[in-house]
C-alpha cells in the first residue's frame, strides 16, 4: 500500500496541474513496486484537496477526528 501523507504546493504553482501530477507520480512508483491500493489523509475543511483526489478515484473510507491538548 502507498501511503500518502501531506502533499503540499507553494501558492505561485498553485492551480497548474502540479498536485495532480504528483499524485499519479507516486501512485504510479508504488504501481512499478507491486502496490495496489493507495491512501492519503486529507482534511474534512480542505475541499480543494477533496475534488482532486475524487478526480483522481480516491473514494473516503472513514473520517477520523483530530484532538490536541493545549495545557502547559
Amino acid at each position: 500500500m502507498i501511503y500518502i501523507e501531506e502533499v503540499g504546493i507553494f501558492k505561485q504553482f498553485r492551480n497548474k496541474g502540479y498536485g495532480k501530477q504528483i499524485i499519479k507520480f507516486i501512485i504510479n512508483k508504488g504501481k512499478d513496486k507491486g502496490m495496489k491500493l493507495a491512501r492519503l489523509h486529507v482534511y474534512r475543511d480542505n475541499e480543494v484537496a477533496h475534488k482532486i483526489y475524487k478526480k483522481l478515484g480516491f473514494f473516503k473510507v472513514k473520517s477520523i477526528g483530530h484532538w490536541i491538548n493545549k495545557s502547559n
